[in-house]
């Protein structure tokens, strides 16, 4: 058949020859939107369909170069998908983006065997196959980001960050979710996890990085139950049990989860402080242990009212309860008068995050636009009680003051999406969001005569107006994205006892995001990239709640933090699945946790702060490989960041390396294997020093029946997650180590009944500043 093809195309060519010729170009994705990396493009005359010219997908793409003008017929052709047909009249350069629907008949009882690329880079983003791989070994979704590159997970494992960008927007397909849905997500559903290191303004002003998530459909009605079970050994004992539910009905889907998580605190964190002026010095060291027991539970229905309309609703509700005393050895220099002291915390906390929504989605009659409806409410608390023991000198324990403090928020947000193809390769966009926030923050600090008692409670009140607008397209290979996006944000806070506002400011900003996509060839690319964004700090930390550490530390928040405000630009140029990009950023206002003395208090006060600025830029290299069985992610990133501030002293700034790579087996008898390590190198940033660490860990996977899946892994093999810095600030020196509880060995079960297919559930967070609430 090639051979017929061949002789075709020498005929088709030489009677052409001289003519004008153009060039047609495009992606090929499946009914997933993921690019395929298989298939062939036929193009055919359109009156009687003779095959003019044909060209295999090579890494979702592909290119017909040399074609005369005149009417055509694109034939594409995938296993396992419908044949697609598209008639185009050729007059210019084309680029086109086509998409395939599985064939489900042709699919059903057949196996298809075959390799793919676990990991797909495309103009600086990555994207990562999560199903069948060694990926689905950790206890939770969260563990299973941590092992991405870049991606750090926070101490206490409920949040990420990414290295360079902060906290990223997550992302359910094209719904916004919160790290409590993503959670309760299950790891054998997801498809694939995306990182999008360059948002248009779609996505929400504070997003310089997306994590997108999207999980694998089926097709057909039916029930689906998950049962997992996973035991984690670290300092304490974890172990996760999670069960999740789907009822698919015709235009009905129903989902319900819940999860019992008994988690093992261990935190320690170690302080040298040095207060030359007064003279004074503190080696402080504080443990935290003990039990964290949570639950999770979630449910929600979709409903589909007819094509492109539907109705969704979804609720989630976490709490947990922690008691973990706290355990701190110091020596306190004050002077000539040295103090050994042992404080002894004792306390109980509890947590729980409630949140709800309701969405309306309509596809406008022609099929050219479509029309979004949202809303939602949202709370958080947050108990704390405490009781406070001294021991100075040995000379026996004293209870020296008893606390209890309560944080509560709630948060009502809406919004109204339109979207409209404005012509065969261009789309506008345009939005409108409220978001109000209030919150409440009540202390009562007892010291049993020691000082006058302390009661305080401190409002706070927050609305944000925001409105965007965005244009895409595309053209003979290149595309673009527009986007502005308006915040207006009125922000109140204050104690009742007073009779001024510490907090009244009313602030109008502008976000403009910008991306140019052009490709060189079929295999070469280059893009360009421009945003604003903003970083808002969480409520919690806009609040007046505080932790005693030591009699001469207290951590507290701080109400008057504002939002960062960062810019950057960033080039990429991409070879095949091999990228180099270039940034620089420069952010006003970034938040660090410092310390300084208080003249009122007798006493040192650690907690987040705005510096003046921070700017610096990044060398990343990107560079996934496929061999056989064989997957092979390397990354690399060189950056320089400096840190200003006329409180601190500044020190040097050079480049330091963060290092990623991870390797993916794939073994005979369903086995997988994972073997991974990153790490960072020595930090100079101005301000702060950090020392260099690096991770190595593993996994190993069987799937030994249908449905179900054993696992086993370990990950910070060396236990080397040791994060030391040091900055001098306010006349003080200071010199911080955390110890991270990471290492872990793990043994993961899980087991899945029935089937649930062609899954359209939609449903999508109203509130951007979701995350905020912590």
């Amino acid at each position: 058949m090639k051979i017929l093809y061949t002789l075709l195309i020498v005929f088709v060519s030489l009677s052409v020859n001289g003519q004008e010729s153009y060039t047609i170009a495009g992606t090929v994705l499946d009914d997933e939107h993921v690019t395929l990396s298989f298939g062939e493009v036929l193009l055919r005359e359109a009156a009687d369909s003779t095959v003019v010219t044909f060209g295999s997908i090579e890494a979702g793409n592909f290119q017909l170069s040399s074609v005369a003008k005149g009417v055509y017929l694109v034939e594409v052709r995938a296993l396992g998908f419908e044949i697609y047909r598209r008639a185009i009249d050729l007059e210019e350069n084309r680029q086109l983006e086509i998409q395939l629907q599985r064939n489900i008949a042709l699919l059903e009882g057949v196996t298809v065997k075959g390799k793919r690329n676990t990991v797909v880079n495309k103009n600086g983003n990555l994207k990562f196959t999560i199903d069948h791989s060694s990926f689905v070994n950790p206890g939770s979704t969260m563990d299973v980001l941590a092992l991405l590159p870049g991606v750090q997970l926070s101490n206490d494992r409920q949040s990420i960050s990414i290295i360079g960008k902060g906290d990223p927007l997550i992302y359910l397909e094209n719904q916004r979710i919160y790290m409590e849905d993503l959670n309760a997500l299950p790891i054998e559903s997801i498809k694939s996890i995306e990182i999008i290191n360059n948002p248009s303004a779609r996505y929400e002003s504070n997003g310089r990085v997306v994590v997108l998530v999207t999980r694998r459909l089926n097709f057909s009605d039916g029930i689906r139950l998950d049962i997992s079970e996973v035991i984690a050994l670290r300092r304490r004992f974890n172990s996760y049990a999670t069960i999740n539910a789907a009822l698919k009905k015709k235009k009905w889907e129903w989902k319900a989860n819940f999860s019992y998580n008994h988690i093992g605190i261990w935190e320690n964190v170690n302080n040298q402080l040095n207060v030359p002026d007064l003279p004074a010095a503190l080696d402080q060291s504080s443990v935290s242990t003990g039990p964290r027991p949570q639950f999770i539970i979630g449910g929600g229905f979709y409903y589909q009212i007819g094509k492109g309309e539907y109705l969704s609703a979804n609720t989630n509700l976490r709490t947990h309860t922690t008691e973990a005393p706290i355990n701190t050895q110091s020596t306190l220099l004050q002077g000539m008068q040295l103090d050994e002291i042992t404080s002894f915390v004792d306390g109980f906390e509890n947590r729980s995050f409630f949140s709800s929504n309701l969405n309306y989605n309509k596809q406008l009659p022609d099929g050219k636009g479509n029309l979004f409806l949202g809303l939602q409410y949202s709370s958080y608390l947050r108990d704390l009680s405490n009781q406070i023991f001294n021991n100075y000198n040995a000379q026996g324990s004293v209870f020296a003051q008893e606390r209890y403090q309560k944080y509560t928020i709630d948060v009502f947000a809406a919004r109204l999406d339109f979207e409209r193809k404005l012509a065969q390769d261009h789309r506008w966009e345009a939005g409108l969001s409220y978001y109000h926030a209030t919150a409440d923050a009540f202390l009562d600090f007892d010291f049993l005569g020691a000082a006058p008692t302390l009661l305080s409670n401190y409002d706070y009140e927050e609305r944000t107006y925001a409105t965007y607008t965005q244009f895409t397209g595309q053209g003979h290979k290149w595309d673009y994205a527009l986007g502005l996006r308006s915040e207006t944000t009125t922000v109140e806070g204050g104690f009742r006892e007073e009779t001024e506002l510490l907090v009244d400011r009313d602030q109008t900003l502008l976000f403009p995001k910008a991306t140019l996509n052009w490709q060189l060839d079929t295999f070469q690319t280059l893009s360009f990239n421009y945003a604003k964004t903003v970083l808002r700090p969480d409520y919690l930390n806009a609040s007046s709640i505080s932790t005693f550490v030591h009699p001469f530390l207290e951590y507290t928040r701080n109400a008057n933090l504002q939002a960062t405000i960062n810019e950057e630009f960033s080039l990429n140029y991409q070879y095949k699945t091999h990228s180099i990009s270039v940034s620089y950023f420069n952010r006003q206002l970034p938040v660090y946790v410092t310390v300084e003395y208080d003249e009122g208090q007798d006493r040192l006060v650690q907690s987040p702060e705005n510096l003046e600025r921070e700017n610096g830029f990044d060398i990343r290299l990107t560079s996934p490989f496929t061999y056989k069985f064989w997957s092979m992610t390397n990354f690399l990133m060189f950056t320089q960041v400096k840190v200003k501030d006329s409180r601190a002293q500044l020190g040097n700034s050079s480049p330091y390396l963060y290092y990623y790579s991870n390797h993916q087996f794939r073994l005979p008898k369903k086995w997988t294997a994972g073997l991974y390590a990153w790490g960072l190198s020595r930090q100079f940033q101005g301000i702060f020093e950090r020392d260099p660490y690096w991770v190595l860990g593993g996994s190993l996977n069987k799937q030994f029946l249908k449905g179900l899946q054993v696992g086993i892994y370990f990950d910070d093999l060396f236990r080397a997650m040791k994060l030391r810095e040091g900055y001098r600030i306010n006349q003080i020196d200071a010199r911080t180590l955390y110890l991270l509880d990471r290492r872990t060995f793990g043994l993961s079960l899980r087991y899945a009944f029935g089937r649930i297919s062609d899954s359209g559930y939609q449903n999508r967070d109203v509130d951007e500043y979701l995350n905020r609430m912590k």
